[in-house]
């Protein structure tokens, strides 16, 4: 049973690109011309990736094995048999997706000979009327639906039972709200329409994605018309950079899950063990979604519209700095980066959840009505105290693109949140607790921690305008233990003396744009920071940058970098010297 011609073709042409992308990155990087070795690196990617189906298939291993007269082990027996036949009804509608004829070009066919037949039906409706009424019964011959059939019907290839089973999934499954049932409903009605399927719309394809999972999603994402295929991919390569600085670690603690684990201990704890648990088990996700939409208060969080991510999104409903990368999708890789997107969502998921159980039960205590208003403002500051604040509406209707431009841009809009004095004085009572209380603990803690580091010899920068102020320093390594507030802090004290204390502007400068321009562009994610530096010929503190070794940066997980920075710097005790920088503590060495 050799693979057949269309798959061996698809899979050399993968494998050479592949190999042509790795190869030329490789030579990038050793300062070396990548177009010489280009034909070798194409042809060794082709021929890897024709091996792959080859060596890859169970069911030609069983054919093999049969012609020699071999005994077949049971799990490979299995196996043979689920390539065949998935094991359930998501899976088998799934691969019967892949295989629907597209029916785009039949379409405007149709859409011609019933435009044909309503505009001839109009013009008789015309000669038999008279006047207005006449008009408005010409226009009703108009009306209704034009026939759209974008594939073939999928009624051929599952069977009945499964469509059933998927229609029942959609309307008991706790991971969907009341209100999204309808429309999950609705859409697989579309999609199991006797005359073909019709592509649901992105609202839907997201309710999809939360009931099936991604890889239905995916199949029909790739139905989807070439320019929007190729949009999709170019977000998909501008994202990878990110999603492999941002994996390796465990920084969702001490980074957006700080402001509100110092004013909620036990819930940061509780979400601390979670993540723990995540870290070898993909089962830990599917436990952790179910056990939250069983909550009594779940119907709450999905109506006031609280931050419940979705790790393995392909639609951008997971955390922004794990946004669907190609990253995830290399063997080997893929496994790192889906660990540590699964641990960094379960972590954040979590604590949000707990938090908001918190707040209601506290707010119960209260007196204070749980209407529409309260419940939007709790999951309101629990969103942005976790790192995933509220954009403004032009922007969030492009959350996909501001995210290709900022490496974090929900991060950076929930620390302006927080930094905002009417979050603490004009908020219902319930949320303004919570949040004087996270505020006043965390400024505790930090104060706690310099206070404790500087008796231990270490130093702290009292200038609010230092690179330095309110970090932890010992010798050229420095700690952020702030979450990233020290940044924001600082700007708001540049911008008060008009002035831009380095990051690449040389001199004193007046005016809020010295000082928060170069801000702006430490926060760009790595591709659109690459493009500002080349262009420049600077990197944003100004120093002489080296391409290949920017290149390399970018595709160098932070943590990692962060400890060999320290290494460098402290020789082998540098390693614990970093290990902060795996939980979210901001680590940097270098010479003043």
């Amino acid at each position: 049973m050799a693979p057949k011609a269309p798959a061996l073709a698809q899979a050399a042409l993968t494998g050479g690109a592949g190999g042509a992308a790795f190869g030329g990155v490789e030579d990038l990087l050793q300062g070396h011309n990548p177009l010489p070795n280009l034909p070798g690196n194409v042809a060794m990617g082709a021929g890897f990736g024709m091996l792959a189906p080859v060596l890859g298939m169970a069911g030609r291993r069983v054919q093999s094995m049969k012609k020699a007269g071999k005994p077949i082990p049971a799990k490979l027996a299995e196996r043979a048999r689920m390539e065949i036949a998935p094991a359930d009804p998501v899976s088998r509608v799934t691969k019967a997706l892949q295989e629907v004829p597209d029916l785009r070009k039949e379409q405007e066919a149709l859409y011609r000979t019933e435009r044909g037949k309503r505009i001839r039906s109009f013009e008789k409706a015309g000669e038999k009327s008279f006047g207005e009424a006449g008009a408005k019964a010409q226009l009703g011959t108009l009306k209704g639906e034009l026939p759209k059939v974008e594939f073939g019907s999928l009624r051929g290839l599952v069977e009945q039972g499964d469509i059933d089973q998927m229609f029942e999934i959609a309307k008991t499954t706790p991971l969907l709200g009341a209100w999204e049932r309808p429309r999950a409903i609705t859409t697989l009605l579309n999609l199991f329409q006797p005359e073909g399927v019709k592509l649901p719309t992105r609202g839907e394809l997201q309710i999809l994605e939360k009931a099936f999972g991604p890889q239905l999603v995916e199949t029909l994402l790739k139905k989807q018309p070439q320019i929007s295929r190729l949009k999709r991919l170019g977000l998909e390569l501008i994202s990878t950079p990110r999603e492999i600085m941002s994996s390796f670690d465990l920084s969702a603690p001490l980074r957006q899950g700080l402001f509100i684990g110092a004013g909620h201990p036990k819930a940061f704890a509780s979400a601390f063990g979670t993540m723990l648990k995540s870290i070898t088990s993909k089962e830990a996700t599917q436990q952790l979604e179910m056990q939250i939409a069983r909550r009594p208060t779940f119907e709450m969080m999905n109506r006031s519209g609280l931050a419940l991510t979705k790790a393995g999104s392909v639609l951008g409903q997971g955390e922004e700095v794990f946004r669907h990368g190609l990253a995830s999708k290399v063997p080997g890789l893929k496994n790192i980066v889906g660990a540590s997107e699964r641990t960094y969502t379960n972590f954040l998921n979590k604590i949000r959840a707990d938090t908001f159980d918190s707040m209601v039960r506290d707010a119960q205590k209260a007196g204070v009505a749980l209407d529409d208003q309260t419940l939007r403002s709790i999951s309101g500051f629990i969103n942005a105290a976790s790192g995933r604040g509220d954009l403004p509406s032009y922007f969030a209707r492009h959350g996909e693109s501001l995210s290709a431009v900022f490496y974090s841009p929900r991060l950076m809009a929930s620390r302006v949140q927080l930094m905002n004095p009417s979050l603490y004085i004009r908020s219902n009572p319930v949320v303004r607790q919570h949040a004087i209380r996270s505020l006043l603990s965390l400024g505790s803690l930090a104060s706690t921690a310099i206070g404790l580091a500087s008796l231990a010899g270490a130093e702290s920068d009292p200038d609010m305008t230092s690179p330095d102020w309110g970090k932890i320093k010992m010798g050229n390594t420095r700690y952020d233990i702030l979450g990233g507030f020290q940044q924001y802090l600082r700007l708001g004290a540049q911008i008060a003396q008009g002035v831009a204390d380095g990051d690449g502007v040389s001199g004193k400068v007046t005016g809020a744009a010295a000082p928060t321009l170069p801000f702006l562009r430490k926060k760009l994610a790595p591709v659109p920071s690459l493009v500002a530096d080349m262009w420049t010929g600077k990197d944003y503190k100004g120093d002489d940058f080296s391409v290949p070794e920017a290149v390399m940066s970018r595709f160098t997980p932070m943590v990692l970098k962060d400890i060999g920075d320290t290494m460098q710097e402290w020789g082998w005790i540098g390693a614990p010297l970093a290990a902060p920088s795996v939980f979210g503590v901001g680590v940097s060495t270098y010479e003043e």
